[in-house]
């Protein structure tokens, strides 16, 4: 049980994260293509 808990709370963790980086690359470029971190 402990293990379930702590897979989840690592693949919810790396969620966020990715999320979060493509937001910020999305904000950071300002043309009309797309970016280069969201290949």
């Amino acid at each position: 049980m402990k293990l379930r808990m702590i897979y989840l709370l690592s693949t919810v963790l790396f969620f966020v994260a990715h999320v979060s980086i493509n937001i910020t690359c999305l904000l950071g470029s300002y043309e009309p293509k797309v970016p280069d971190c969201l290949r």
